[in-house]
């Protein structure tokens, strides 16, 4: 597999959790579009399935009302 980070993206649509998987070929590629994602949550994985960083998108914590 040439692509070598998963960005995995948790929406909760009508208190469905919906789960979609993104590769990229670089780190800072996929921690730039956690960050800008409109998920509730995102994970970030190596090649080897290692979660190597979590994000909360800004916009998420600022509006979330979630408890």
């Amino acid at each position: 597999m040439s692509n070598k980070h998963r960005v995995r993206t948790h929406h909760w649509i009508d208190g469905v959790l919906t789960v979609i998987d993104q590769w990229f070929e670089d780190l800072e590629e996929a921690v730039t579009f956690s960050k800008d994602s409109d998920a509730h949550h995102a994970k970030i994985y190596n090649h080897e399935n290692t979660i190597v960083d979590k994000i909360m998108p800004v916009a998420k914590i600022e509006t979330s009302s979630y408890a």
